[in-house]
């Protein structure tokens, strides 16, 4: 005959087991009970396994039994990048040389630890603080980067971030999503023209006579200005100066001649106004002055054909040799010599040549 047996004790190593009081009668079972709160380790894990071991006791003879139990998680994996700008990073930039900070806001959605956290930026490298993540945590990642003349060229800085982890327990490769991130230059193109013009003589400062403008052009701005650079010059008219393209601070230089025409000579000055253009892009207006110290003058000198006179009928021819006395040209379409003499009523000088050069001499004559 079986005897009765003592009441059994069940033990599990993951939680404390709960048995009904009393002794078990042979051929009968209980059913004993326990709670287990399931930890981050079994979901990493993706089950938790345990293994139960009960023992009772018959007659002083103790049996063991034992029975393990597996259950497997629902993992879930998810893993986002929002990238932004730092709070006390600049907005945008106007200059090479300006620092931007990036945040890297990495987020786990899923349930699972994900490892190996690493971000990756096609225009700097950014630094983690970690590189594990728990489920539902956040972590900050940060990079630096330092703004090019090519930036500013291009009008801003955009670069693109990307994010992966592993997930524990099987290293699978989680990938978040790439987010890009711009930041705009402020460009400001600008011309800076510096015209000079010659030193001329008054012996240089003559109908046909060439002077040549010098014409500097400086891109005071802070971008690149591509070509082609060309000044209009209100005397010379419009020419290439320079190809281009001229990189901030760099200046171009060049040159170009003006033949002086009658007008110039009679106002005695020449000035002229220029400007430089490149695309949209147009310089300051500036102006250049040349002004030759002028005198000019004429000396008279008269002859007559007869020394002496007999008669009331004799005719005296009188000439007078007009001389440019000056150092400038004296041009016939604006400047008429005429001779006047009391005892004459008319003094030809229509031998005057079209310019009577500094120097040079001419007849009128008159009876």
């Amino acid at each position: 005959m079986f005897g009765r047996l003592t009441a059994p004790t069940v033990t599990d190593p993951l939680a404390a087991v709960s048995c009904p009081a009393g002794t078990v009668a042979p051929g009968a079972s209980v059913i004993c009970t326990a709670n287990y709160a399931v930890t981050q380790a079994n979901l990493d894990a993706g089950q938790v396994v345990n293994t139960a071991s009960a023992t009772i006791t018959v007659g002083g003879v103790t049996a063991t039994g034992s029975d393990t139990k597996t259950v497997t998680a629902t993992r879930t994996t998810g893993l986002t990048l929002d990238k932004r700008l730092a709070t006390a990073s600049p907005t945008s930039f106007s200059a090479t040389g300006v620092t931007l900070s990036y945040a890297y806001v990495l987020t786990n959605t899923g349930n699972v630890t994900l490892n190996t956290v690493a971000v990756a930026d096609n225009k700097t490298t950014v630094s983690c603080p970690a590189t594990t993540i728990a489920p539902l945590a956040v972590l900050t990642c940060t990079s630096t980067y330092v703004t090019t003349q090519a930036d500013l060229n291009t009008g801003n800085v955009t670069n693109t971030a990307s994010a992966s982890a592993k997930a524990a327990g099987t290293e699978a490769v989680v990938n978040a999503n790439g987010d890009v991130q711009g930041v705009p230059a402020v460009q400001s193109p600008a011309l800076f023209l510096d015209k000079t013009a010659p030193v001329l003589t008054a012996a240089q400062f003559v109908v046909g006579g060439t002077a040549t403008n010098n014409y500097s052009v400086q891109n005071t701005g802070n971008v690149q200005i591509a070509g082609p650079i060309n000044i209009t010059d209100d005397k010379a008219g419009t020419f290439q100066c320079a190809a281009g393209p001229i990189v901030p601070g760099a200046t171009v230089n060049c040159t170009r001649a003006y033949v002086l025409k009658p007008a110039d000579v009679l106002a005695g000055a020449v000035v002229n106004v220029a400007t430089a253009t490149a695309g949209t892009v147009t310089s300051n207006k500036d102006s250049a002055t040349i002004a030759p110290t002028l005198t000019p003058g004429v000396t008279l000198v008269k002859s007559a054909n007869l020394a002496n006179v007999s008669a009331t009928t004799d005719l005296i021819t009188c000439t007078f040799a007009v001389t440019n006395s000056g150092n400038t040209q004296i041009l016939k379409s604006a400047q008429v010599i005429t001779v006047t003499d009391p005892k004459i009523s008319t003094v030809d000088c229509s031998a005057q040549p079209a310019t009577l050069a500094p120097g040079a001499s001419f007849n009128c004559t008159g009876t």
